[in-house]
């Protein structure tokens, strides 16, 4: 599913793959590539709050992480 959402993502469908992302974290609330990708396409969208909030649980996830540091 995740994949699915990165390549919606790709073809500029962030609807899409954030509702991708949302159903992974519903039987998976600590999936850190569900969360990252949630950051990205918050970046995508010019919600850099919503942005910052997802980077942040992806560290707290993962302190060394470096997904809650950087972009794909």
């Amino acid at each position: 599913m995740l994949q699915q959402a990165g390549e919606a993502r790709e073809l500029g469908d962030f609807d899409k793959a954030g509702k991708l992302c949302r159903l992974v974290l519903k039987s998976h609330p600590k999936q850190t590539d569900a969360l990252h990708l949630l950051a990205i396409l918050a970046l995508d969208t010019n919600a850099f709050a919503e942005a910052d909030r997802r980077f942040c649980a992806v560290l707290a996830l993962k302190p060394n992480s470096q997904q809650g540091l950087t972009q794909p």
